[in-house]
Protein backbone atom coordinates (compact mmCIF):
# COMPACT_ATOMS: atom_id res chain seq x y z
CA UNK A 1 0.00 0.00 0.00
CA UNK A 2 2.56 2.07 0.95
CA UNK A 3 4.87 1.65 -1.98
CA UNK A 4 2.27 1.85 -4.68
CA UNK A 5 -1.22 3.22 -3.42
CA UNK A 6 0.00 6.07 -0.78
CA UNK A 7 0.22 9.15 -3.42
CA UNK A 8 -1.93 11.04 -4.57
CA UNK A 9 -2.65 11.26 -7.96
CA UNK A 10 -5.20 13.28 -10.36
CA UNK A 11 -7.58 11.10 -13.02
CA UNK A 12 -10.09 11.93 -15.17
CA UNK A 13 -12.21 8.40 -14.27
CA UNK A 14 -14.90 6.61 -15.77
CA UNK A 15 -16.58 3.34 -14.46
CA UNK A 16 -19.59 1.16 -15.20
CA UNK A 17 -21.29 -1.23 -13.58
CA UNK A 18 -23.57 -4.08 -15.13
CA UNK A 19 -24.86 -6.47 -13.00
CA UNK A 20 -21.93 -7.81 -10.50
CA UNK A 21 -19.16 -6.65 -13.13
CA UNK A 22 -17.38 -3.33 -12.49
CA UNK A 23 -15.19 -1.96 -15.17
CA UNK A 24 -13.52 1.09 -15.54
CA UNK A 25 -10.61 3.64 -17.05
CA UNK A 26 -8.61 6.19 -16.73
CA UNK A 27 -5.95 8.80 -17.60
CA UNK A 28 -4.07 10.43 -14.64
CA UNK A 29 -1.30 12.43 -14.41
CA UNK A 30 2.04 10.10 -13.73
CA UNK A 31 3.09 10.50 -9.93
CA UNK A 32 7.04 11.00 -9.78
CA UNK A 33 9.22 8.23 -8.29
CA UNK A 34 10.27 9.16 -4.92
CA UNK A 35 10.70 7.76 -1.23
CA UNK A 36 8.66 6.77 1.57
CA UNK A 37 8.99 4.98 4.79
CA UNK A 38 8.26 1.27 5.27
CA UNK A 39 6.07 1.93 8.53
CA UNK A 40 6.97 5.33 11.07
CA UNK A 41 10.50 5.08 11.35
CA UNK A 42 12.03 7.43 8.98
CA UNK A 43 15.32 6.15 8.94
CA UNK A 44 15.62 3.63 6.06
CA UNK A 45 13.06 4.82 2.99
CA UNK A 46 11.80 2.80 0.20
CA UNK A 47 10.99 3.71 -3.62
CA UNK A 48 7.51 4.33 -3.84
CA UNK A 49 5.14 6.07 -6.45
CA UNK A 50 5.47 9.73 -4.88
CA UNK A 51 2.04 12.58 -4.82
CA UNK A 52 1.68 14.07 -8.10
CA UNK A 53 3.23 17.54 -8.41
CA UNK A 54 3.70 19.63 -11.19
CA UNK A 55 7.41 18.92 -12.79
CA UNK A 56 8.61 20.04 -15.92
CA UNK A 57 8.59 16.96 -18.39
CA UNK A 58 5.59 15.58 -16.46
CA UNK A 59 3.52 12.41 -18.46
CA UNK A 60 0.47 10.69 -18.61
CA UNK A 61 -0.43 7.40 -17.39
CA UNK A 62 -3.67 5.18 -19.11
CA UNK A 63 -5.17 2.61 -16.73
CA UNK A 64 -8.22 -0.28 -16.88
CA UNK A 65 -9.81 -2.01 -14.65
CA UNK A 66 -12.31 -4.69 -14.23
CA UNK A 67 -13.76 -6.43 -11.42
CA UNK A 68 -16.53 -8.72 -10.28
CA UNK A 69 -18.88 -8.58 -6.59
CA UNK A 70 -20.17 -11.92 -5.23
CA UNK A 71 -21.12 -11.24 -1.69
CA UNK A 72 -18.84 -12.61 -0.12
CA UNK A 73 -16.03 -12.71 -3.00
CA UNK A 74 -14.64 -9.68 -4.48
CA UNK A 75 -11.94 -9.48 -7.41
CA UNK A 76 -10.37 -6.59 -8.87
CA UNK A 77 -7.76 -6.40 -11.94
CA UNK A 78 -5.87 -2.74 -13.14
CA UNK A 79 -2.98 -2.05 -15.20
CA UNK A 80 -1.62 0.99 -16.21
CA UNK A 81 0.89 2.17 -18.99
CA UNK A 82 2.81 5.54 -19.57
CA UNK A 83 5.99 6.78 -19.67
CA UNK A 84 8.34 8.06 -17.30
CA UNK A 85 8.96 11.77 -16.16
CA UNK A 86 11.70 13.31 -18.07
CA UNK A 87 15.01 13.71 -15.68
CA UNK A 88 12.79 13.39 -12.50
CA UNK A 89 12.34 9.76 -12.81
CA UNK A 90 14.32 8.37 -15.49
CA UNK A 91 18.00 10.50 -14.46
CA UNK A 92 17.18 11.70 -10.67
CA UNK A 93 16.16 8.62 -9.41
CA UNK A 94 16.85 5.39 -11.40
CA UNK A 95 20.48 6.79 -12.61
CA UNK A 96 21.50 8.13 -9.47
CA UNK A 97 20.09 6.43 -6.60
CA UNK A 98 20.30 2.87 -8.28
CA UNK A 99 24.73 2.50 -9.02
CA UNK A 100 23.85 -0.62 -10.87
CA UNK A 101 21.28 1.21 -13.35
CA UNK A 102 24.55 2.28 -15.48
CA UNK A 103 25.03 -1.61 -16.42
CA UNK A 104 22.16 -1.75 -18.35
CA UNK A 105 22.04 1.88 -19.59
CA UNK A 106 24.73 4.80 -19.25
CA UNK A 107 24.51 7.62 -16.81
CA UNK A 108 25.09 10.30 -19.35
CA UNK A 109 22.51 8.74 -21.80
CA UNK A 110 20.51 11.75 -23.60
CA UNK A 111 16.53 11.81 -23.16
CA UNK A 112 15.99 10.81 -26.52
CA UNK A 113 17.69 7.24 -26.00
CA UNK A 114 16.83 6.74 -22.10
CA UNK A 115 14.38 3.67 -21.44
CA UNK A 116 11.44 6.12 -20.24
CA UNK A 117 9.18 2.60 -20.60
CA UNK A 118 6.75 2.71 -17.01
CA UNK A 119 4.18 0.38 -16.23
CA UNK A 120 2.17 -1.46 -13.68
CA UNK A 121 -0.11 -4.03 -13.00
CA UNK A 122 -2.26 -6.07 -10.14
CA UNK A 123 -4.88 -7.78 -9.08
CA UNK A 124 -6.49 -7.34 -5.27
CA UNK A 125 -8.79 -10.29 -3.85
CA UNK A 126 -11.73 -9.95 -0.28
CA UNK A 127 -13.32 -13.06 0.47
CA UNK A 128 -15.01 -13.02 3.94
CA UNK A 129 -15.73 -16.57 5.87
CA UNK A 130 -16.67 -16.45 9.03
CA UNK A 131 -17.65 -12.94 9.30
CA UNK A 132 -13.47 -12.64 8.93
CA UNK A 133 -12.13 -11.07 5.77
CA UNK A 134 -9.34 -12.49 4.39
CA UNK A 135 -8.06 -10.09 1.66
CA UNK A 136 -4.60 -10.76 -0.74
CA UNK A 137 -3.02 -8.06 -3.40
CA UNK A 138 -0.59 -7.95 -5.70
CA UNK A 139 1.44 -5.42 -7.61
CA UNK A 140 3.90 -5.76 -10.40
CA UNK A 141 5.91 -2.52 -11.86
CA UNK A 142 8.63 -2.06 -14.43
CA UNK A 143 10.50 1.45 -14.57
CA UNK A 144 12.63 1.90 -17.25
CA UNK A 145 14.76 -0.98 -16.65
CA UNK A 146 14.01 -1.48 -12.97
CA UNK A 147 11.49 -4.06 -12.13
CA UNK A 148 9.50 -4.06 -8.22
CA UNK A 149 6.89 -6.43 -7.01
CA UNK A 150 4.84 -6.50 -3.54
CA UNK A 151 2.10 -8.69 -2.38
CA UNK A 152 0.44 -8.99 0.98
CA UNK A 153 -2.56 -11.21 2.62
CA UNK A 154 -4.50 -10.28 5.68
CA UNK A 155 -6.58 -11.28 8.17
CA UNK A 156 -9.46 -8.97 10.18
CA UNK A 157 -12.09 -9.48 12.21
CA UNK A 158 -14.35 -7.59 14.63
CA UNK A 159 -14.47 -9.23 17.70
CA UNK A 160 -17.40 -8.41 20.50
CA UNK A 161 -16.63 -7.81 23.89
CA UNK A 162 -18.66 -8.30 26.53
CA UNK A 163 -20.75 -5.26 28.60
CA UNK A 164 -19.70 -3.24 25.82
CA UNK A 165 -21.52 -2.16 22.47
CA UNK A 166 -18.57 -1.44 20.07
CA UNK A 167 -16.53 -4.21 19.01
CA UNK A 168 -12.66 -4.56 18.69
CA UNK A 169 -11.34 -4.89 15.11
CA UNK A 170 -8.19 -7.41 15.02
CA UNK A 171 -5.85 -7.29 12.16
CA UNK A 172 -2.47 -9.46 11.08
CA UNK A 173 -0.80 -8.56 7.71
CA UNK A 174 2.14 -10.30 5.96
CA UNK A 175 3.74 -8.53 2.94
CA UNK A 176 6.67 -7.80 1.04
CA UNK A 177 8.34 -5.88 -1.46
CA UNK A 178 11.08 -7.03 -4.03
CA UNK A 179 13.44 -5.27 -6.52
CA UNK A 180 14.24 -6.94 -9.43
CA UNK A 181 12.31 -10.05 -8.32
CA UNK A 182 12.94 -11.44 -11.89
CA UNK A 183 16.70 -11.32 -11.65
CA UNK A 184 19.88 -10.31 -10.37
CA UNK A 185 21.05 -6.95 -11.83
CA UNK A 186 20.03 -4.35 -8.50
CA UNK A 187 21.16 -6.39 -5.87
CA UNK A 188 20.74 -4.74 -2.33
CA UNK A 189 23.46 -2.04 -1.20
CA UNK A 190 24.12 -1.24 2.57
CA UNK A 191 24.41 2.30 2.27
CA UNK A 192 21.08 2.60 0.21
CA UNK A 193 18.01 1.58 1.88
CA UNK A 194 15.81 2.07 -1.90
CA UNK A 195 17.72 -1.45 -3.57
CA UNK A 196 16.38 -3.41 0.24
CA UNK A 197 14.20 -5.67 -0.26
CA UNK A 198 11.70 -5.56 2.30
CA UNK A 199 8.90 -8.03 4.59
CA UNK A 200 6.54 -6.89 7.16
CA UNK A 201 4.26 -8.32 9.59
CA UNK A 202 1.76 -5.86 10.96
CA UNK A 203 -0.44 -6.63 13.90
CA UNK A 204 -3.22 -4.11 14.10
CA UNK A 205 -5.71 -3.31 16.69
CA UNK A 206 -8.74 -0.37 16.90
CA UNK A 207 -11.12 -0.04 19.43
CA UNK A 208 -14.32 2.85 19.15
CA UNK A 209 -14.31 3.65 23.13
CA UNK A 210 -17.47 6.39 22.49
CA UNK A 211 -18.65 7.75 19.14
CA UNK A 212 -16.13 10.22 19.25
CA UNK A 213 -13.16 8.89 20.62
CA UNK A 214 -11.43 5.75 19.14
CA UNK A 215 -7.65 4.11 20.33
CA UNK A 216 -5.68 2.44 17.31
CA UNK A 217 -2.24 -0.32 18.16
CA UNK A 218 -0.17 -1.08 15.25
CA UNK A 219 3.24 -3.21 15.95
CA UNK A 220 5.53 -3.65 12.96
CA UNK A 221 8.16 -6.34 12.06
CA UNK A 222 10.28 -5.38 9.60
CA UNK A 223 12.81 -7.67 7.90
CA UNK A 224 15.22 -5.60 5.37
CA UNK A 225 17.71 -7.55 3.43
CA UNK A 226 20.99 -4.34 3.07
CA UNK A 227 23.16 -6.60 0.90
CA UNK A 228 26.06 -6.20 3.74
CA UNK A 229 28.22 -9.47 3.42
CA UNK A 230 30.92 -10.93 5.29
CA UNK A 231 33.59 -9.88 3.15
CA UNK A 232 32.71 -6.26 2.95
CA UNK A 233 32.19 -6.21 6.64
CA UNK A 234 35.61 -7.66 7.56
CA UNK A 235 37.28 -5.59 4.49
CA UNK A 236 35.80 -2.11 6.30
CA UNK A 237 36.59 -3.84 10.02
CA UNK A 238 32.90 -3.34 11.40
CA UNK A 239 30.60 -5.44 12.29
CA UNK A 240 28.26 -7.13 9.84
CA UNK A 241 24.90 -5.94 9.24
CA UNK A 242 22.89 -8.22 7.14
CA UNK A 243 19.84 -6.78 8.68
CA UNK A 244 18.08 -3.82 10.85
CA UNK A 245 16.44 -4.06 14.03
CA UNK A 246 13.68 -1.57 12.74
CA UNK A 247 10.52 -3.53 14.76
CA UNK A 248 8.03 -0.44 15.79
CA UNK A 249 5.12 0.49 17.95
CA UNK A 250 2.72 3.13 17.45
CA UNK A 251 -0.23 3.83 19.71
CA UNK A 252 -2.60 6.54 18.31
CA UNK A 253 -5.93 8.19 20.37
CA UNK A 254 -8.27 10.14 17.81
CA UNK A 255 -10.38 12.41 19.14
CA UNK A 256 -13.18 14.41 16.61
CA UNK A 257 -14.97 16.89 17.62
Amino acid sequence: GTSYWKGRQYHIDYEHTLNNFILGSSIALKRPLGYDDAAEDKSFRMLVYDDAEKIDGQTVEYGVRGGINLDKLKILGWGYIGKLIDDEDWKKRLHYDFDYYATLEPDNVLNDEANVNHYWAGCRVDYTLFNTLIRGEYIYSKDGFLAREGYYGELSRDINLPLSSNPLMLLARYGELNIDPRGDVFVPLLKDPQTWNRSLITLAAAYNITDYAKIKFEYYILDEETGDTEDIAEAQNRALQSSVNDNQMLIQLELKF
